[in-house]
């Protein structure tokens, strides 16, 4: 196995593209490129589908996958604010790499539907690299439907970059783009991928049990009007952590499903309803979960970080890839420097090659389970099924 990766900031698109390919060629040093994964930031949408193409005749027979991306990660270096494209290139002996493009149209993918374009045995335990366009209700039941399908497959992505016109958004898929929808890389054989989420923020205050609440609607905690008592929890946090709270309000909800203390999702409060008090977040909650405030800040973030790339890290000697998704709100403003995350995963996994880029939202899972993160950044490292 062996793996590269490469970034440049060329405003021309073909000649990125093409320098891109050179540097990943005298990188494989003659190994074959059976995966190549592209990410390109919006300066180069004009000519997107050349990213793709140009991919596919320069390294035939590679499965070509990525998207459009705020920025992109690649190698030692982190591009925002400015044209990048990013390619990491792997080559896979002994591994099968299948790729699929899902559009759902207003509608999630079931089960069914996900094993009917990746026949696979259910009990096998694929590496999934996943790719959506942002702003797509259906994601979240499409990844949970995947977790069903294939339950012992690891599942790491993130959603694309966009602008404000659709042609900003572009999902790579072998030589052609895709404006809509989830593109899903499938690996299975010899390698095994190590992925880990890094939520980026930390518990704040008491937990309360969900004594009412469907969907996206929080009624009750405790048996009273939850946003009483989530008013009342603010008024308890210290001075810092209510004006962390109001620059971003953040729960945290530990599904009845999940064990463990630290197995929350970090989700965004998004209102509170002014006729019934009803609190309303970005994710749906069930009666029996439980719920606290959370909120941001810089050295909680890091120290999470750190502990959940450790946590994962191979015992062997450190793996040839790895993958990195986050977010433009963990960049330099935050922990003042722009590739803090990119940082973390070198430190914790060796001058490994590395590849991603800064989206919209990242793929990940919690405790076996696959979500959309809007405040984390995920990450995998990849090695030989054998090593632990």
């Amino acid at each position: 196995m062996r793996w590269a990766s490469t970034v440049n900031t060329i405003e021309d698109t073909e000649q990125a593209v093409r320098a891109a390919a050179e540097g990943l060629e005298r990188a494989m040093v003659g190994a074959r490129a059976d995966l190549l994964l592209a990410f390109s930031t919006m300066h180069h949408r004009d000519l997107f589908p050349a990213v793709p193409a140009l991919l596919r005749q320069r390294f035939p027979g590679a499965v070509v996958a990525g998207c459009s991306a705020h920025g992109v990660i690649g190698s030692d270096r982190q591009i925002l604010g400015e044209p990048g494209l990013s390619v990491i290139a792997a080559h896979l002996p002994g591994v099968d790499a299948q790729l699929v493009h899902i559009d759902s149209r207003g509608e999630g993918v079931d089960v069914e539907g996900w094993r009917s374009v990746l026949p696979l045995e259910p009990l096998l335990s694929p590496s999934f690299l996943l790719f959506g366009t942002p702003r797509e209700r259906t994601h979240g039941s499409t990844l949970a439907a995947l977790d069903r399908a294939f339950p012992y497959g690891s599942k790491l992505g993130g959603l694309a970059g966009s602008g404000e016109e659709p042609s900003d958004v572009a999902l790579f898929a072998d030589g052609f783009v895709h404006r809509r929808g989830l593109v899903a890389v499938c690996l299975s054989g010899d390698l095994r991928a190590h992925p880990t989420v890094s939520m980026g923020a930390r518990r704040a205050g008491s937990l309360f049990s969900v004594t009412r609440g469907k969907s996206h609607l929080l009624k009750e905690l405790e048996g009273r009007p939850a946003h009483k008592v989530l008013a009342e929890a603010f008024e308890r946090l210290s001075g810092l952590e209510r004006s962390l709270f109001r620059a971003e309000p953040l729960v945290g909800v530990l599904s009845s499903q999940r064990g463990g203390e630290r197995d929350y999702l970090v989700r965004r409060l998004v209102g509170i309803h002014p006729d019934s008090g009803v609190v309303v977040l970005d994710r749906s909650i069930e009666q029996g979960d439980r719920v606290c405030l959370f909120v941001k800040d810089a050295p909680s973030a890091h120290a999470e970080m750190r502990r959940a790339l450790e946590q994962v890290a191979p015992r062997q000697p450190p793996p040839s890839g790895a993958l990195l998704f986050t977010q433009p709100g963990r960049g330099e403003d935050y922990f003042g420097h722009v590739d803090h995350d990119l940082r973390e995963v070198h430190r914790a996994w060796g001058g490994v090659a590395t590849g991603g880029m800064v989206g919209s939202a990242a793929i990940g899972p919690i405790r076996g389970q696959t979500f959309l993160h809007h405040t984390a950044a995920s990450a995998a490292c990849f090695t030989p099924q054998g090593w632990n």
